[in-house]
């Protein structure tokens, strides 16, 4: 591996950074924004979730948006195997 590498064996470490309700959001009135921390060996990234508030039960929030950030990650994943020539 060079320095840029990362194990692809090795997990991403996701945590809850933040949780906003803002009622003029560009994506539509009362909408949810989390945001959540992703590491992996030493590196990582913001990503922010976006739910309109009417679309999912208070209590499901955090599981509905997770859902949507594990679909980000595997499509990011599938896009790097293509890119760098493996199996997507």
């Amino acid at each position: 591996m060079t320095g840029r590498e990362t194990d692809p064996d090795q997990d991403f470490t996701i945590e809850l950074q933040r949780m906003e309700f803002e009622d003029d959001d560009p994506f539509g009135p009362e909408t949810y924004v989390i945001t959540f921390r992703v590491e992996r060996d030493g590196r990582g990234f913001d990503v922010n979730v976006w739910l309109l508030a009417h679309s999912v039960p208070t209590v499901d929030l955090i599981r509905a948006a997770m859902v949507l950030l594990h679909e980000v990650v595997a499509k990011l994943t599938e896009q790097t195997r293509a890119w760098k020539g493996g199996t997507a």
